[in-house]
């Protein structure tokens, strides 16, 4: 973390985006963990570089899994009526 590469960033945000379209829990998961890490990191390092990679990813996030809940919201009002 001590190198300022955004090509890092940008791929660890786009991993973790992609982690969304395959297994919705785990992403959530993984995105809280990152957020509590990123709080820790702050207190005991004053540190605040693992908050631009929870916001990278967060933001990268949105799209996708407004997609995905209204791709599930469809199929559910589908289903109800057949």
């Amino acid at each position: 973390m001590r190198q300022r590469s955004r090509a890092w960033l940008f791929l660890t945000a786009l991993l973790f985006v992609a982690l969304i379209e395959v297994k919705m829990l785990m992403a959530g998961q993984l995105m809280c963990s990152l957020g509590l890490a990123a709080m820790v990191y702050l207190i005991f390092f004053s540190n605040a570089d693992l908050f631009k990679i929870a916001g990278c990813t967060a933001i990268a996030a949105i799209p996708l899994v407004s997609w995905v809940l209204l791709k599930n919201e469809e199929r559910r009002t589908y289903r109800g009526k057949i």
